[in-house]
């Protein structure tokens, strides 16, 4: 099992340079390995930003699920190679950017050279997890009465509710406008304050 992570990772440049990077980096007897054991996961491709600048090459390590543990020799090793962009003047113009993310919601680690043109950015996103083999069409049977006093989920909204509280269009409230009974919808900010 153990801690896993999503890692994303570029480094980038003119064309020229990254080539002579990456030369020189599979000469490196530090980073050789780095470009065997990550080799599935890394990609090279040249994109032009905009219509002024000219082209630039990007090495991409992409990665789902990983034990990215800063004690591991290769993760270790990558961190060293990214910072290789900063070390001297030998790269100017090349710039590195790094995200982890964490199975915890607030473990989120970020680093990036001087200059980065922010290439890589993070987005959360809400999903609803449910086997949708086992989806049925529509409300149960609309046809059914409430009875008053009886206790079920109001169709709509799967809310639990008191049965006198629900409307024939079944709305928590009883409000034909769909609201809370004083002319506001709930799900709208509150204009008036």
């Amino acid at each position: 099992m153990g801690y896993r992570s999503d890692v994303r990772s570029v480094i980038y440049g003119p064309p020229d340079k990254m080539a002579a990077f990456v030369f020189a980096m599979r000469l490196d007897q530090r980073f050789k390995q780095i470009f065997e054991h990550f080799a599935e996961n890394l990609t090279t491709k040249t994109y032009r930003l905009n219509a002024k600048d000219g082209p630039i090459t990007v090495l991409e390590l992409d990665g789902q699920g990983w034990k990215w543990y800063p004690s591991y020799e290769e993760v270790a090793l990558w961190h060293d190679f990214l910072h290789e962009v900063d070390k001297d003047d030998t790269w100017d113009g090349l710039e590195y950017e790094f995200i982890r993310v964490g199975e915890e919601a607030d473990d989120v680690q970020r680093e990036s050279s001087d200059n980065p043109e922010f290439l890589l950015s993070l987005s959360r996103s809400i999903e609803i997890d449910l086997d949708t083999s086992q989806m049925m069409e529509g409300f149960p049977n609309e046809t059914d009465n409430v009875t008053a006093g009886q206790e079920q989920a109001a169709p709509s909204t799967g809310v639990l509710c008191d049965a006198d509280h629900v409307d024939a269009d079944h709305r928590v409230g009883g409000s034909a406008d769909g609201g809370d009974g004083h002319g506001q919808d709930p799900l709208q900010p509150d204009v008036d304050g």
